[in-house]
């Protein structure tokens, strides 16, 4: 009798299930090991695999804006309106002063233009008379 049981006939022992499961476990160890070596692999080299699923930015790139990013944008955009209009500001207040300084001086200069209409000789020539060198004649008085 050709029959496949382990016990089909007394006198032979078939052995091809044990072969079968022999090389069904080798095939599962062999499946076993190489799963485990790739999860140490994945471990090890977590960034590398990473970057292979990720796409480029440029790819990613989506057509409607963020809604922190367009945020952003507009607090940047009030923050150069405010040093716009401080440096504005900040200029119209330096003229102010500059004409209000040259107003000062030419009021001082027609003060000092009548002081010495007055007394015929001005603080002027007298300050700088004191400065010029002995035997040195005004050129002015004559």
């Amino acid at each position: 009798m050709g029959g496949y049981g382990v016990m089909a006939n007394e006198e032979s022992v078939d052995y091809s299930v044990h072969e079968a499961w022999n090389e069904a476990t080798n095939v599962y160890l062999l499946v076993i090991l190489v799963s485990f070596a790739l999860l140490m692999y994945a471990r090890k080299n977590k960034r590398k695999i990473m970057r292979i699923f990720t796409m480029p930015p440029t790819v990613a790139a989506t057509p409607e804006p963020n809604f922190y990013d367009s945020l952003q944008k507009v607090r940047l955009r009030q923050q150069l309106e405010m040093y716009s209009l401080a440096r504005k500001f900040d200029q119209q207040h330096q003229q102010a002063q500059a004409q209000e300084s040259v107003q000062l001086s030419m009021e001082e200069h027609g003060r000092f233009q009548s002081v010495a209409n007055d007394s015929g000789r001005s603080d002027y020539d007298s300050l700088t008379k004191s400065r010029e060198p002995e035997g040195h004649t005004d050129t002015r008085a004559l």
